[in-house]
């Protein structure tokens, strides 16, 4: 089930958005949403249950706890959630990028926009990874759960069995069940817990891999049989040990372009390094589309060189491409510029800024 939070001051704003939730999730997806009417409430609710949100619509103007002091304490404390503002405010776009956001909606748009950025979480949530973080030596490992075989302890130490190979750390293998056990996992005897979707066959006293046998004791063979006879296979697995599944936690790191005014203000456009993101206004060639009279079929290429920490720039249109505000890149000349830079495309009002 998807935990949906909602925090609006305005009472009438938050029933439309409940509603427009309601109505756009009623074939895709189970849903709790709850309700909140600011930061304050908000934040005293993630306090007691840090584990019961997954996606929060966040205005930002309210009092006494405004939506950006809301998406600092989540991301200060590493809570597994992601968020999409919906504001009538178009002065905190940059900002809710850094702050990770999934998405910008403006509330003059949100009867459109909500329902649409929904569908698209959801296509993307159910297609994604949920991933185990441990720390090792002080470095956070992220490891895909469908790589995790299966977990055997020695004392305090663990090692993850991974089709990539073996990944040593200290815990306890209590906690680790407590976070794997919803992703498919099984223990069966106090020094060994495996995937479900690993085991071919159950004995007495062992479960059977493709290449291995690992011992079931006493104590859990009889969850072991009722598992195994029951569910296992086909089963969908979908510093602390913890399992982040949201957007905003398993990022890896990359380029973004971000819609300030015009056309695209409050879209977020996220690319890898190596990616080449395409600006015109061919739908049929480019990822971000304009539909500006002054913009070019392919008008700009934006590329991220992540090893200088810098976007690579190169104008391919007629009327060219304009950098904070007074500069014009030389055509067809790639031009290197920092993260910050702004863009101006066709019309001066069609801004946006690299992240």
């Amino acid at each position: 089930m998807l935990q949906i939070a909602i925090c609006d001051d305005d009472r009438k704003d938050m029933d439309v958005i409940h509603d427009l939730v309601t109505k756009a999730m009623f074939d895709m997806e189970e849903v709790h949403v709850r309700q909140f009417q600011n930061g304050k409430e908000m934040i005293s609710y993630l306090q007691e249950h840090p584990d019961g949100c997954d996606l929060l619509l966040l205005d930002i103007c309210m009092q006494p706890v405004d939506g950006m002091e809301t998406a600092e304490y989540i991301r200060g404390n590493r809570l597994d959630i992601d968020i999409i503002f919906i504001t009538n405010s178009k002065d905190y776009v940059y900002k809710g990028y850094q702050y990770r956001a999934y998405a910008y909606i403006n509330k003059s748009r949100m009867q459109e926009a909500v329902p649409k950025e929904l569908r698209r979480y959801i296509k993307e949530r159910m297609g994604s990874e949920a991933f185990l973080n441990v720390s090792v030596s002080g470095e956070i490992h992220r490891i895909p759960i469908s790589s995790i075989r299966y977990i055997d302890s020695n004392g305090r130490k663990l090692t993850l069995h991974r089709k990539e190979g073996e990944l040593s750390f200290y815990s306890k293998m209590s906690e680790l069940e407590e976070e794997l056990k919803k992703h498919g996992f099984l223990r069966i005897h106090q020094s060994y817990m495996v995937a479900k979707s690993e085991i071919r066959s159950f004995r007495a006293d062992t479960v059977v891999l493709d290449d291995m046998e690992l011992p079931v004791s006493r104590r859990y063979a009889e969850d072991v049989k009722k598992e195994y006879t029951g569910e296992v296979r086909n089963y969908r697995r979908s510093e602390t040990v913890s399992v982040t599944r949201s957007f905003a936690m398993n990022s890896t790191d990359g380029g973004a372009l971000i819609g300030i005014r015009g056309e695209l203000a409050g879209k977020y456009y996220r690319f890898q390094p190596g990616e080449k993101l395409l600006i015109g206004k061919d739908d049929s060639k480019c990822q971000v589309v304009l539909r500006d009279n002054r913009v070019s079929r392919i008008h700009c290429e934006v590329e991220l060189d992540l090893s200088k920490m810098k976007y690579i720039l190169t104008d391919l249109s007629r009327n060219g491409v304009v950098v904070d505000g007074n500069v014009k890149l030389q055509k067809e000349e790639p031009t290197e510029v920092l993260p910050g830079t702004h863009l101006l495309i066709g019309s001066s009002e069609n801004e946006m800024i690299l992240g």
